[in-house]
């Protein structure tokens, strides 16, 4: 299913997002614009070809509505992101999260074969963390044979530890068995996101499957 037919089907509530970075290298959220029901699907479709963000000087390609509406509060902002959650989610916004305690664990991943250092996570300063013990670090390879495996780096806050094994058996499990939509608010809880937003989560992930969610 399309995004477009996803957000017909679990008809969200989408928002623009107006960001700049922060001390730690983290997209700081500076205010959201709740995108009105006629102009969701021209706002997605808008943005489809800018990957994730949009710059503050394209926003003529937004409908009028939404535009004006993060014209009028994008002051401080570097640019823009569609979401079409109800909820912040951690990506891009790991370390400064986790500082807060507001998520107590953070992953990396990179493919089999892949040969690249930890600036993978920059510019999110996590290693002076780690040094000084507010942020612990595990590395492991993950995947369903010994030549299919890539590097995984995570990172919990001390005393949440244990998320390190558990999400390594919860990921190998998928690797064996595949990866369904079942295993999505496990994941969800290991990052520390509560269980309504988890279901949201689910929700729009099966209908971009395909499949029937129950939670």
């Amino acid at each position: 299913m399309s995004l477009e037919d996803a957000i017909m089907e679990v008809d969200p509530t989408v928002f623009v997002d107006c960001l700049r970075y922060d001390q730690n290298g983290c997209e700081d959220i500076i205010s959201s614009v709740a995108v009105p029901r006629a102009e969701r699907e021209a706002v997605i479709k808008a943005v489809s070809g800018h990957f994730r963000h949009l710059d503050l000087a394209e926003l003529d390609v937004l409908p009028p509505e939404t535009r004006g509406e993060i014209r009028s509060k994008s002051s401080g902002a570097e640019f823009a992101s569609v979401r079409i959650l109800s909820y912040p989610t951690h990506t891009n916004r790991e370390l400064t999260l986790m500082l807060a305690g507001e998520k107590p664990f953070a992953t990396f991943h990179l493919g089999p074969g892949e040969v690249l250092d930890d600036a993978m996570f920059q510019p999110q300063p996590f290693e002076q963390h780690v040094e000084v013990g507010r942020i612990v670090r595990f590395e492991s390879l993950l995947g369903p044979e010994p030549g299919e495996q890539g590097r995984c780096i995570m990172f919990a806050l001390p005393g949440e530890e244990w998320r390190f094994k558990a999400y390594e058996m919860l990921y190998l499990h998928g690797c064996r068995y595949g990866f369904s939509v079942y295993m999505e608010p496990l994941f969800g809880a290991l990052y520390g996101y509560t269980e309504a937003q988890n279901n949201e989560f689910a929700r729009l992930d099966a209908c971009l499957r395909g499949s029937d969610w129950r939670p």
